[in-house]
């Protein structure tokens, strides 16, 4: 059984991005189109202001900054998927630090609210389709509500922890299932980390407490953001496939051999 409806195409990869396509499937004959407003709600309160996106018709990404207290109306075109992003920005906060996007995710054949809650969950999700429809490929070609499930049950509470490059690429050779949704390797993991309360890059991990200037945990292969809200200090850490970590503050970087260690 397919788990997902995949048309075959081919895509160019130019410098880690997409090359641009005409999409199809978002356009129409008709003279006139009937849309629906929507209210976004964001998952978090407190934040300064969000960076805004969502697939509007005819295939145009749109973006827009908005204050953190507003709380938006968009309109959306009928026919169309719902794909809507909002990256938190605090005004502060070095650019080195980005927090991962919330995000709302449905098909168009799914019954709509007027009301939309973003969640930090579905930020993947959308974020990924998005990027198709700004590569060129329209999202109507993917069961949009299956994609988004498998994103969710296959994460394991951390869809970011998924492996993009093997679910990228499965999904552009037409050859995207169940099992293309995998987790990175997973290594426990011991870091000098000054003390204090640290924000991370996906909020429903919570914040990471740092006693007597080291943490222990456990993080997926890639890049992972740090920061510390009393003084704005960011630290990203590396982990790489054997599981040895290096740790970049500012202009600074610190190799560190870690055991090896099983990964799971």
């Amino acid at each position: 059984m397919r788990q997902c409806v995949i048309r075959f195409f081919r895509l160019i990869f130019l410098s880690g991005g997409f090359f641009l396509f005409l999409v199809p499937g978002l356009t129409s004959c008709s003279f006139y189109r009937t849309y629906d407003e929507f209210s976004l709600v964001w998952p978090e309160s407190g934040v300064d202001y969000w960076n805004l996106t969502w697939l509007s018709s005819e295939g145009i990404v749109f973006h827009r900054r908005v204050e953190g207290s507003f709380s938006p109306v968009i309109s959306i075109a009928r026919g169309i998927p719902l794909l809507i992003t909002a990256v938190p920005q605090m005004k502060d906060a070095p650019a080195l630090f980005q927090i991962k996007p919330a995000g709302f995710v449905s098909a168009s054949c799914q019954p709509r609210s007027s009301i939309l809650e973003l969640s930090w969950e579905e930020g993947f999700s959308a974020d990924f389709l998005l990027k198709l429809v700004q590569s060129g490929i329209s999202p109507e070609i993917v069961n949009i509500e299956k994609f988004a499930d498998s994103v969710i049950s296959r994460s394991n509470g951390n869809p970011w922890n998924l492996d993009i490059r093997k679910l990228s690429s499965e999904f552009l050779e037409s050859e995207i299932r169940v099992y293309s949704f995998r987790l990175l390797p997973i290594f426990p993991v011991s870091i000098p980390l000054p003390t204090g309360r640290w924000l991370s890059e996906y909020p429903p991990e919570g914040d990471i407490i740092s006693e007597s200037d080291l943490w222990e945990g456990e993080l997926c292969i890639g890049l992972h953001g740090f920061m510390r809200p009393d003084d704005g200090m960011v630290i990203i850490v590396s982990v790489d496939e054997r599981g040895d970590v290096i740790l970049y503050s500012g202009s600074c970087q610190f190799t560190f051999g870690m055991p090896r260690l099983s990964s799971h």
